[in-house]
């Protein structure tokens, strides 16, 4: 399969998955969960834009957790949209939500969160969310 045809694939099950409305449903609250790892990984985004024309972009993450990442992408979505975000590391294709939306500079960078709960999409390890930083620095080591 060419690479033409790959993206052509890959394009028709983003505009399928896009037009899912079933599935589970993620609400999202202004306090963080779990870590945040700011990590530049290569992804696609395919989506509709405000202009309601199909979009597919190529960009890489900022900050990226077991719930979603913090992007920037060049056309303007709009706040509980849902996009298809592809990882270029493994091909691992999610429904996220847009939670989080700035423009700036000519970029929109937008916060999503993961549609399905999948703290492996990245291929990372995040520390469990109960892990406190501060006990790590702790430079007291007493044995008893």
């Amino acid at each position: 399969m060419t690479i033409l045809e790959s993206t052509a694939a890959v394009a028709h099950s983003a505009q399928a998955v896009l037009s899912e409305r079933s599935g589970p449903q993620v609400s999202w609250a202004p306090r963080r969960r779990g870590s945040r790892l700011t990590l530049d990984i290569a992804v696609e985004v395919y989506g509709q834009g405000l202009d309601r024309r199909m979009f597919r972009e190529e960009t890489r993450t900022r900050v990226v957790s077991a719930y979603g990442a913090l992007i920037s992408i060049k056309t303007e979505v709009a706040l509980d949209q849902i996009i298809l975000l592809v990882c270029k590391r493994n091909g691992e294709q999610m429904r996220c939500r847009v939670v989080h939306r700035e423009i700036a500079k000519g970029e929109t960078h937008i916060g999503v969160v993961f549609m399905t709960p999948s703290p492996k999409f990245w291929g990372v390890a995040f520390p469990p969310d109960d892990w406190d930083r501060t006990e790590r620095k702790r430079t007291d080591t007493h044995i008893c």
